[in-house]
């Protein structure tokens, strides 16, 4: 590669295994590889192979169970080649992407400073997302007039959605949504690790806020924002006029809007999505803003809530469906969502 570290040779979805081939040109004698991965102080999880034709691959280097950060990672063998393939099987932090500044290949050995050995990780490496969607109200067996205790939750995770403060049942214009009264749902399931760090997510929820606040507001959170108190580690979705409005992470210059505020008193699907580099936020399909993001979101201890997060900030407003997903929507997704309105009585 150029040997310049403001170029980033990066996969294009943090979806884990993803591989980078090299040609060399020709075949050539290889002793060692050095390898740059992007966050040289957390660990990645590796595998080295070499081709002479690009379509039958032998074992250069075998570091999936690495737990050792550091920069450049050294390879040794000695083998002819004339392609070279890195596969990064896992990362230390959650939705961290296969990415390197830098690969460079030696036809020789030399010394290097004084060998010393980094202390490995007590980390665990991150766990690659199910694709799934791991959360929906379950709204079939909730009727109104009928006090509301908790709701199944339908998605992969399974478990309650349990009543905290004052949540009803209600019909409105046909549609059987929640009444957020100063309360909120909890789920009794923990927060996986999947939504951990910078791990991607989706919130598709239908809603219906009589009157917009200018402050708090808060649709979902599933995030401790007391546990490291720094930007970014907080993630929930808001629906207020602030500029915070849209998505919440504990500072201003993180926080997103809406551009366009979402109508009062009338029926949205809003929909925030993060890929592990861009959290967008689409009003009826629409998207309405985007930003540059990398997270650390904190969810050891945490707890899904809808309705409100971990400081309050009740939603004060009806919602007729929500449904998570531990990976980012596309455009295609999110049509698709626009097509089932929430259900009619």
């Amino acid at each position: 590669t150029d040997g310049n570290n403001g170029t980033l040779w990066k996969a294009g979805s943090n979806i884990l295994p993803q591989d980078l081939m090299i040609d060399l040109g020709s075949a050539k004698q290889v002793k060692r590889v050095f390898t740059q991965f992007e966050f040289p102080t957390f660990y990645y999880q590796y595998i080295l192979r070499y081709s002479l034709d690009g379509k039958n691959w032998k074992l250069f280097s075998d570091r999936s169970g690495n737990l050792t950060p550091g920069s450049p990672m050294i390879d040794d063998n000695d083998v002819k080649a004339r392609y070279l393939k890195l596969t990064v099987t896992h990362t230390e932090k959650q939705g961290l992407f296969a990415a390197v500044w830098n690969m460079k290949v030696y036809d020789h050995t030399f010394e290097i400073p004084a060998y010393i050995s980094n202390k490995g990780s007590l980390a665990k490496p991150s766990e690659n997302a199910r694709r799934e969607k791991i959360l929906e109200l379950g709204l079939d067996a909730a009727s109104p007039g009928r006090p509301l205790t908790s709701l199944p939750n339908k998605g992969t995770l399974g478990g309650l959605w349990k009543r905290e403060g004052k949540v009803g049942v209600k019909v409105e214009n046909g549609i059987k949504c929640l009444d957020f009264q100063n309360g909120a749902l909890v789920s009794d399931r923990a927060v996986p690790t999947t939504l951990a760090w910078n791990g991607s997510y989706s919130i598709a929820t239908w809603v219906k806020n009589p009157e917009i606040g200018k402050d708090g507001e808060c649709l979902m959170s599933w995030c401790d924002r007391r546990a490291i108190g720094l930007a970014n580690s907080y993630q929930a979705l808001y629906y207020n006029s602030s500029g915070y409005g849209a998505a919440g992470h504990l500072d201003g210059h993180f926080d997103m809007r809406y551009k366009r505020l979402p109508e009062a008193d009338q029926w949205h699907l809003l929909v925030l999505t993060f890929d592990g580099v861009v959290e967008k936020i689409y009003v009826n399909g629409v998207l309405d803003n985007a930003q540059n993001m990398t997270l650390s979101s904190m969810v050891k201890n945490a707890k899904f809530r809808i309705g409100a997060s971990d400081d309050g900030e009740n939603y004060t407003g009806l919602m007729a469906s929500l449904k998570m997903y531990d990976y980012a929507l596309t455009d295609a997704d999110i049509q698709k969502e626009m097509k089932r309105p929430p259900g009619r009585k």
